[in-house]
Formats: structure tokens, sequence, C-alpha cells
């Protein structure tokens, strides 16, 4: 029911029924506490932990369920129910983390220094990745704090021989480096998943087949935030494939939840004084207890991975919008029959949204690299309804990512004044002080780039250089080679008169050994275009045909009509001063159809 009830803010009559019952089982755990003497210590203190579990899960009424918690856990102290007590400490860190995040972080240090000091390592763990997730839920995560504590994980499981915690630790330490990370994220992100890799034949990361899941989507991001395309053709079917046998595991269950087994030993008690935070396994041994994403969540995100990458391998390969559109498809998959609190499933509703949100932007992204302006367009609206709607969360990512697609759009149809607006717009203003995030801070070099074209259109060239040099070392010291390539491009367009060829060719040959690295045919394209317009342009001679032909031919590949029109017409008129007449007219007529089905700004522009 929770399921349903997660994806509508309306009150409805199951609504209303799912409260009564909840409503109904908290008055019952309440009146066994009052009304009832409780013989035995540790009833009560289950009762306590169950109650407590339900208000902070169901309610938002912080106050019962703190004094809940602080009777439970001064019984637990004085009748010694260490696992009850710890479990109770566990969702009050949790209860304080709402209102007070520093206290809560405080707090769960001291139970880590407590649990370590008592050696009760099972606990220490659950400490630890309390700290862990707790920090990752703020607004301003706290990278080295997380990064220490993953690595004291690392340690102890080292320490103590724990290789589930090992390979959980590590994953997740992979995971923050690429989000949180440096310069040297990418690195760090590898080194941990090698320290995974290590594992990868031992029967705990069999019994962990989530992990191996997320292990291989992280490998393949490292490979996409290299920007190596040799790499991604490696990595992708790898990772598809592994996804698909790990899906099939009998140790994935429906939920997502999934156990680390630690070897030791558990007591008979420990499922319910734990709250579900630890479990006894089948063979009788203590093991922590994780949730994670769902099969068909899992292949949301795996699908929306592969579009990503094949997009970095290939813009114009056309499976990339089929890997986009197949996870848009999983993001609306249903989750009613999980068992779960209904704030659970709101969180699980909200993230499938903001996934959605995330794939329709990358959809639109795909569009507009085919020059698909009519594909994109309606993709571009719907996102926008729902961010002003609040069906996605509108961070500052979303926001800017929709309006630098709102330009590109515009500026491929020939509206550029519209598109120098939106490219002018304070999100998309490049900074070189900025502390963005990098693929923020990516986007806006971009955006500038554009702007810089359309400034130098309009007879605004010194605005334009101001903005190149704002730029340029951002651009230059970048490690991806499409957006070197680009740089050098505009840069190379930008100087003029005879003393500038010499430099001019340096910009050029420097943008196509970056563009060839990436293997990015519409920037070699558009690249040999500016070089048969800069240097054969009302030239006779073999090199002018083979130049202009070159630029013709790479056109065709990118399948853009616009490019098609612009290089099969330079060719023609290369033909013309060539007196190849009888040539020159049916490529000249291939440049009129290329055109002729495209916007109406952008025919008024050609001709």
């Amino acid at each position: 029911m929770s399921g349903a009830l997660a994806n509508t803010n309306e009150v409805t009559e199951q609504l209303e029924q799912y409260h009564n019952m909840m409503s109904l089982g908290m008055s019952c755990l309440e009146s066994a506490l009052k009304n009832y003497r409780q013989p035995d210590a540790r009833r009560e203190a289950r009762i306590r932990l169950r109650l407590a579990s339900l208000l902070y899960e169901e309610t938002e009424n912080s106050m019962e369920c703190e004094e809940v918690l602080s009777k439970g856990i001064q019984l637990c102290e004085r009748s010694k129910l260490l696992d009850l007590k710890y479990a109770m400490h566990h969702v009050f860190a949790r209860l304080t983390a709402k209102s007070n995040y520093k206290a809560a972080i405080k707090a769960v240090e001291r139970l880590i220094l407590d649990t370590e000091a008592l050696r009760l390592v099972h606990w220490a763990y659950a400490f630890r990745f309390l700290r862990v997730s707790l920090s990752l839920e703020a607004d301003l995560v706290d990278y080295s704090a997380v990064a220490k504590n993953l690595q004291a994980l690392s340690d102890t499981s080292d320490r103590l021989r724990h290789p589930g915690v090992k390979i959980v630790a590590s994953t997740m330490e992979a995971m923050v480096h690429l989000q949180y990370g440096g310069s040297d994220k990418v690195e760090l992100a590898q080194r941990a998943l090698a320290a995974v890799r290590t594992h990868q034949l031992s029967d705990e990361t069999k019994g962990l087949p989530q992990i191996q899941a997320l292990a291989d989507c992280l490998d393949l991001s490292c490979a996409i935030m290299q920007f190596n395309p040799d790499l991604i053709a490696q990595k992708l079917p790898q990772m598809q494939a592994n996804m698909d046998a790990a899906a099939k595991s009998p140790g994935w269950s429906k939920n997502g939840s999934f156990q680390v087994s630690l070897g030791v030993g558990a007591s008979a008690n420990l499922d319910d004084d734990s709250g579900g935070i630890l479990r006894s396994t089948k063979t009788g041994e203590i093991s922590l207890s994780f949730g994670w994403l769902t099969p068909s969540q899992l292949y949301a995100l795996g699908y929306s991975l592969s579009g990503l990458a094949t997009m970095q391998k290939d813009a114009l390969d056309p499976k990339a919008i089929s890997f986009l559109t197949e996870g848009f498809k999983l993001c609306k998959a249903a989750t009613s029959s999980l068992p779960q609190p209904l704030d659970a499933s709101r969180v699980g509703a909200d993230w499938r949204r903001e996934l959605s949100i995330m794939v329709q932007l990358k959809q639109a992204s795909a569009h507009c690299g085919r020059a698909e302006w009519g594909a994109a367009s309606p993709v571009i609206a719907d996102v926008k309804r729902k961010v002003a709607e609040g069906a996605g969360s509108a961070n500052i990512m979303v926001e800017t990512e929709l309006d630098y697609l709102a330009a590109v759009c515009l500026h491929g149809q020939g509206d550029i004044e519209s598109a120098l607006e939106h490219y002018s717009s304070s999100l998309l203003v490049f900074r070189p002080e900025g502390k963005e995030v990098s693929a923020l801070r990516d986007m806006q070099a971009i955006a500038t780039l554009d702007r810089i074209l359309i400034l130098r259109n309009v007879q605004k060239e010194q605005e334009a250089e101001t903005l190149l040099q704002s730029i340029e070392p951002y651009c230059l010291n970048h490690n991806n080679k499409a957006l070197v390539s680009a740089y050098y491009v505009v840069k190379a367009t930008a100087d003029s008169g005879n003393s500038a060829i010499i430099k001019r060719k340096q910009y050029l040959q420097s943008a196509v050994q970056a563009a060839q690295a990436v293997k990015n045919n519409p920037l070699l394209c558009v690249i040999l275009s500016s070089m048969t317009e800069m240097f054969f342009r009302g030239i006779v001679g073999e090199q002018a045909t083979k130049s202009s032909q070159a630029a013709r031919s790479l056109a065709y590949k990118t399948q853009n009509k616009l490019w098609i029109s612009v290089t099969n017409r330079m060719y023609a008129d290369t033909l013309e001063l060539c007196g190849e007449h009888d040539k020159a007219g049916p490529v000249r007529h291939a440049a009129e159809q290329a055109i002729a089905t495209s916007s109406p700004g952008l025919k008024k522009r050609m001709m």
C-alpha cells in the first residue's frame, strides 16, 4: 500500500486507512507500556524499540519518539541489554539528524568510540556506516570525514578478516570519490575498486550481487569521466553482462536489502533486539543489514548509464537514445507491492522522479547532438513542466542544464538572439574563481564558447575576446579532449590577418589532434570545414578539392543537415573554380535539399 501512496500528495481514502492502521498499531504498543506492567525487561525494551521505530518512520512526533527512546535506553543500561541499547541509540541518532545534523554526528562518533572500547565490532561497524550515511544526506557533504570513516571500516575489516565489510566499504569509497572528490577522484575511485576486485572470486563477493553490480557501474563511470571512448567500449558490455547475471541472482531480494556476514556467532534474540540493523544468518552468524536498489531500479540506472556511456563513446550512435528511453520507462516501474514505511516509499519515489528527469535531460542532449531539434524541444518542455510542478528537485544542475539545452536548440534553429540571451544567463556565466562541481563548470565553459561565436557574429569582438581569455586555463587543462578541441577551434577563428595564419594553423592542428583522440566526428567536420574556409577559399588546386571533399565526407557521417549543406556549398564552389561545372551542379542541389527541411530561422541565415 505504501508504494502506491508514495506517488501522490493527495489525501485519499487509502491514505486515511493507512494512517489509521499505523495509529492503531502505535496505540496498542503505547497501551502495553502504560497499562500493563512488563515483568520481562527485554520484552519492554523491544516494545519501546518498535514503538520508537514507528514514530520515527511514520510520524513527525519527534518529542514523543525521543521520550520513548530515552526511557528505553535507561532500561537497557539497568538490565545490561546491549543490543537493544545500541539499536535505540541508532534510531535516536537518525531522529536527531532530522533537526540537528551536527549533534547527531557527535553522538554517533561517541557511540563508535564506546563500541570499539567494548569490542562490540558489529555495532562499531553499524555506527560507522551510519556516520557515512548521515554525512552523505547532509546539505554540505564533509568529503574528508566520509573518506576517513570508510577507510577506518576498511582497515578494521582487514585486521579482523571481514571481507564482506571490506567489499562494501571500498565500493562506497569509490562512489564517494567520484561524486565529491577533487582532481584525482578517478584515480582514487579506481584504487578503491581494485580493492574490491581482489575479493571477486571469494564467497563473500558471490553472495553480494548488489555490490558487484554497483562496482561495475562505478567502473564504467570512471571510464566515462576519463573521456576514453576505447575504455568505454570495453567496460560497457562488461557492465551490462554482469548486471544481468547479478539481477538474476537468488541473493538479490525484491526489496533490495542484503546482509553482510561477519562470521561471528549471533545470539538467539539478535533480529528482535537490534531492530533489523543486525540479523542472524541461516548459519547462525551476525550480519549487517543494508538497504539498496531493487532489481527494477538497478536496471533503470543501468540503462541510463548505458545511454550516457554510448553518448560519450559516439554522440551519433542511435543506441544512446534507445538505452535512455528504456531507462525512462523503468523509472516509472511500480513498487507498490514492496512492504516498507510510507516515508521510505516516498524517498524511493523521489529517487525515481529525479532519475527520470536526469534521463530526460540526457535524451534531449542526445537529440541535440544529432541536430534533432524537433525531438529535443518537447523533452525540454516536459522537464521544465515537471520542475515547475515540483515533481523533481530543481537543483542548480538541473536548472543550468535546462537553460543550456534550451539555448542550444534555439542556436541550432537559427534564433541566435534568443540563444545569446540564454547563454548569457547567470546560471551559464563562467567564473574563473568559481567552486561549482566540475560538471556544472564544464557546461558553463561550453556555453561560453557558443556565446563567443554569436558575439563575434553581432560585431562584439572585444567582449568575445575577454570571455575567451577567461575560460582559456580551464579548457586547456581539461581532461576532456573534446572541450580542448572546441576551444582551439574558437581560438583559431578569432585571429585574423595574414600575420595570424601560422598561429591559426597551429590552433587547428591542436584541435584536430584533440578531436581525433576522442574520435569526435562532428568536431572534426567543423575543424576541416574551418580549414577549407580559411585556407582554400577561392583557391584552385588539388589540395583545395581534397580539403572540401574530406569536410563533406565527415558532414555526411554526422548526419547534420546544416553541415551537409555548408560542406556541399564549399565543395561546389571549389568545383566551379576548377571548371568542373557538371559536377558542381548536383553538389549544390544536394546543399539546397539538405537545408530545405530546416527551421525557417536557419533557412533565412543560410540564404
